[in-house]
This record gives C-alpha cells, structure tokens and sequence, in this order.
C-alpha cells in the first residue's frame, strides 16, 4: 500500500536569491572610486608634468641656462639674476616681454612682462617705480599642491621634472656685477678744476685754482694718492691745462654776479664768456686743453644745462639724455675727454653712465658702470659716483674722507666700459670697506 505524506509536512521552498549580491556591488562600487581616484591621479601627474615643463622653460627665458636649476632648487640667486637684468637694461627696455606668453601659461600676469626696466623698483635701487621685481617670481607651491595630488603616481622627486624643452628660448645670463677695487687719496670736496697728466703708471692731479690748488700724485694709475707739497713734482701747468702752452680755462664771477669763463689759447690772447646765470650755479665741470664742459643747475627751475665752450669762447648748449620718463638723478658728475662727453648719474647703489662723441647731438645707451645691491648693504658714500679722467682715462671713485678707502672703477675707451683692470681688487681691503658702511 502506497504512504502519502501530507502537505503540511513538506520542506518549505528555498527563497529565490537576489540578482546581484551586496558585497559584489560594494566591491564595483570601491573599485569604480579606485578607478576614479587613480584617473584623478594619473591626470594629476599629466599635470605635474606639463607644469614642470612650463616652469623650466619659463625660467629659461627669464634667467638664463642656470634659471632652472636655481628654480629646482629655490633658490634666491633666481631673484637675484631677475634684478640683475633689470638694473642692465635701458630704462626703455623691456628685459622680459618674449617670456610674456609663457609668464602666461604658468599663471603671471601678461602686461607686468611687457614693463619697461624703469617701471621696477629695484631700476633706481627702490626710490621710484610702481612694481617689483618680486611679483616676477614663480611660485614653486603650485607645482607641490599637483605632487600631493598625483598620489601613487607623484614622481620621488619634483626637481627631476623640472627640465625645459629642447625648443624652449634661452635668455643670455645676466652678467655679474664688476667688482670695483679699493683707492685712496682723492679728496672728498668737488673741485671745478681737475687737472691731470701722465707718465706711464704716474699720475699727476691739480684740483682748485691759485692758492687752493692742491697736487696729489698717484703711482699705481690712480688707485693710490697722495698729497705732494710744493711744486717739486712735474705735472699741470693750470687749470684744466694738460700742457705746458698755458692754454686753459678759469672761472669768474661778474660784478651782475654772473658766472664768466675765461679762456686763454695758445697764442697768449684770453677772452670772457658768460657761462652761467646768477640763478644758475656750476654743478660740475671738466676740461682739458681743446675745451671746457659745465653742468648747470638753475636754481628757479631746477632744470640742469650742459653747456661745451672752446678756446675761442664759444660755448654752445649740450642737449642732456633722459633716463626713462623721470629725471635725471641728483647725483650727477660729466667728464670731458679728448672732445668726448661722458655722464655719471648715480642713484643709491647703483651709477650708470652714457657717452657722446657728438657734443650731445647722440648719446650711448646707458651702461651700468657700477651695481653695489650685492656689495654694499645700504647707499654708501664710497661707493663710485665721480669722475677724473687722466689723457684718454676715466676713473669713476667713490667720495670718502680723506686718507679713508673708497671704491675705484677705470675706463680705458672714454667711458664705454669699466672695469677694476687698473689693479687687481684688494678683496680684504673691500671686505674692510663693505663692513664699516
């Protein structure tokens, strides 16, 4: 006989399973934000590299071959080489404008590449313009933040991937400031007459007239002086008068109190012209035997002239340069040689000069003669702002009290260029000099 079993005591059924089971979606879900995070990353690090290669190449075009290697290091000679090519500029160059559209890409501003040199600070040594230098700066953070991002994908090192492109453009580097040598002797007063003469390494310098002239002679081309008494030494038979002729020039004051030049050629006749007015006062002069030149500063308008005058007493108006759209400093010196103009402006630290061959029809660019930012830590009175040639010399020195050191830069093509190449500088002397300042 066949046992049926009832349905109540049948097993139950097997609840039907879920189509997709939980752990398997939290597991889609963990490796899909993987995927996401590691997209972040792997873009993070596409980034990383792009902007390295932007700041190579951006630091190439500011400072030169060493701009990014002084970028991966982070250090301040990057700043320092960015001031460097502003204060060598004219003050209508524009030292930076090819790198505008790479200041661009790596976030700076456009129009703060394309300023002119003397629209920075650092140009007049912090005493005029609207910007810095500083604000030319890449910040190195930018490139951190997208390191920290690139997670498993940030390389060991950020410096390896700071490396310009082979077709990047490479400034020239900034030249390094010329390192002036130490002299001593010249007297700290400005003198209207500077007589000077030559006989190989001796030099032979009268300044002033009559009986407060004084003789001071150098054996080391200029680097050293000192005070000859009496007339025992051979040297300048006058005034501004490298020869023995007695041709020269004098100055005198009218009874309208005016200033008169006096001028005596070689044939023994003299005549008097007026140079300046009785508002105007002689700020510097020079000469030698074929002219005279004065730097006039009229105290009505506070203009400066610059005037030229031969041995026949014609004496013609000199048209002064500009630098940039302010005026010329307050510091100024001229040097007449051999009919060449040469003008010494000097603002804080810093002495540009420019020359004419043309009595002022043409003017040289400017050339920075002496940059003491990096020697000097304040304005110093040493440092070189006055000129003295000696035949076809110029020595551009520094004023200090007399037997004290100041600094000394000679020109050996009529105030083109300078450099210490008349003695070696005395690097402990200088060490001395910059302490005491």
């Amino acid at each position: 006989m066949v046992q049926r079993v009832s349905a109540s005591r049948r097993r139950p059924a097997t609840p039907a399973s879920p189509p997709v089971r939980l752990r398997y979606l939290l597991a889609i879900v963990v490796a899909g934000w993987g995927g996401v995070s590691l997209a972040r990353q792997a873009r993070a690090a596409f980034d990383l590299h792009d902007a390295a290669a932007k700041a190579a190449n951006y630091a190439l075009c500011m400072v030169g071959p060493t701009g990014p290697k002084l970028l991966r290091e982070g250090a301040d000679e990057y700043a320092r080489l960015l001031e460097r090519r502003v204060v060598a500029a004219g003050p209508k160059d524009r030292p930076f404008a090819r790198c505008a559209a790479l200041g661009e890409k790596v976030g700076l501003s456009r129009a703060l590449h394309e300023l002119e040199a003397s629209a920075f600070r650092e140009y007049f040594d912090g005493s005029a313009g609207d910007h810095e230098v500083s604000e030319l700066t890449f910040d190195r953070s930018k490139l951190d933040e997208l390191a920290g991002s690139a997670g498993l994908f940030a390389p060991a090192s950020l410096e390896a991937l700071i490396i310009p492109e082979r077709h990047a453009e490479e400034a020239s580097h900034p030249r390094e400031p010329v390192r002036p040598a130490v002299g001593r002797g010249l007297p700290p007063q400005r003198s209207l007459y500077r007589s000077a003469v030559s006989y190989g390494d001796t030099w032979v310098v009268e300044m002033g007239s009559g009986a407060n002239a004084e003789r001071l002679i150098s054996h080391n081309r200029g680097l050293h002086f000192e005070r000859v008494s009496g007339r025992a030494e051979p040297g300048p038979s006058g005034p501004c008068a490298p020869s023995p002729e007695g041709v020269g020039f004098s100055i005198i004051l009218s009874e309208a109190d005016e200033t008169v030049l006096v001028s005596r050629n070689a044939a023994g006749s003299s005549r008097m012209t007026k140079l300046a007015a009785r508002h105007e006062r002689v700020e510097a002069a020079d000469c030698d035997g074929s002219g005279f030149l004065a730097l006039l500063d009229d105290r009505k308008s506070k203009a400066r002239r610059l005037k030229a005058c031969s041995l026949e007493g014609v004496c013609v108006e000199v048209p002064l340069p500009t630098l940039g759209e302010r005026p010329l400093p307050s510091e100024l010196d001229v040097a007449w040689v051999g009919g060449d103009i040469v003008l010494a402006a000097s603002e804080g630290r810093l002495t540009r000069v420019t020359t004419s061959r043309d009595r002022g029809q043409t003017w040289t660019p400017w050339v920075l003669a002496f940059d003491g930012r990096e020697l000097l830590p304040a304005a110093s009175r040493a440092a070189p702002r006055r000129l003295l040639h000696v035949d076809d010399e110029v020595l551009l020195h520094g004023v200090s009290e007399r037997g004290q050191p100041y600094l000394v830069l000679a020109s050996h093509d009529h105030g083109a260029s300078f450099s210490a190449s008349l003695k070696s500088a005395d690097l402990d002397e200088e060490e001395k000099l910059v302490r005491r300042e």
